[in-house]
């Protein structure tokens, strides 16, 4: 029995990445060990150990398309999986592998000596794997909220860096910001950072006066039940060129940075 998992809209991005990665596409047998909802409990170290042996040949704790195969089969890019009860389930495809490979790290990483591998996780294609990862795990990690929560961390960053003060920039639409922001500069004079309205119209004169004064932009903030303020969970896509990341602008690009923001879930 093969599990089919159902396919999404492909996402041209993510694919690509799978690719310069190294990564194949799915492709070999693929035999679900079991119904996908429940899984089959493994032994974890000696599963893990085995797999790494037989299919990481050149030893650089992962399994791509470039670990190379030797007579005595290991690298063949086929692994039968030994559950708990001594049933047997072949794995085959260096995709398929890989995934197996982060299943039995995810399960070590969590401490678990018997853990049960999923055929639905197992068989993902590369697309619904990823998007699931990024809503599982990844998502706080590629978001940054400008609030009272994290916003000494964000101020640290070192491409803010300046020689007074850090800078943090308010639309000159959203007052409630800007008042946020000062009240929070007023009560953690520690944190060494100035609130600055940005003009209606930004000029290449206001421009050229921002050397120096790297910043964070402001973008959003939403109330919160408790009746406080909250950064908008916003992500940006890293691009050299403008010199745009994780919310730091700086004003050598100004006019040509980009935003995307967003609160997961809701698409991309």
């Amino acid at each position: 029995m093969r599990d089919h998992p159902r396919r999404r809209p492909a996402r041209g991005f993510l694919i690509a990445a799978l690719l310069a990665a190294g990564v194949a596409g799915p492709r070999g047998r693929a035999e679900p060990p079991g119904p996908s909802t429940r899984g089959v409990a493994v032994d974890v170290p000696s599963t893990l150990d085995r797999l790494i042996c037989e299919e990481d040949t050149d030893g650089d704790t992962k399994i791509t398309v470039a670990d190379p195969r030797y007579r005595d089969g290991r690298g063949d890019r086929r692994f039968w999986l030994t559950s708990k009860a001594g049933t047997r389930h072949e794995v085959s495809g260096t995709y398929y592998l890989s995934n197996l490979l982060q299943e039995l790290k995810l399960a070590q990483d969590a401490g678990s000596r018997v853990a049960r591998i999923e055929a639905r996780k197992v068989f993902e294609s590369p697309v619904d794997r990823v998007s699931r990862s990024i809503h599982e795990r990844y998502w706080d990690g590629l978001t940054r909220r400008l609030d009272g929560s994290s916003l000494d961390q964000l101020l640290r960053d070192e491409k803010i860096s300046t020689r007074d003060s850090r800078y943090l920039y308010v639309p000159p639409t959203d007052p409630e910001a800007l008042a946020y922001y000062s009240e929070l500069a007023r009560r953690h004079p520690e944190w060494k950072f100035r609130v600055e309205r940005l003009p209606a119209r930004i000029t290449p004169e206001y421009v050229r006066g921002l050397e120096g004064k790297h910043g964070l932009l402001s973008l959003a903030l939403r109330r919160t039940p408790g009746g406080d303020y909250a950064g908008v969970p916003s992500w940006f896509p890293a691009d050299a060129s403008t010199r745009c990341t994780a919310g730091t602008a700086t004003s050598s690009r100004w006019a040509s940075w980009r935003t995307a923001a967003t609160s997961w879930p809701g698409g991309w």
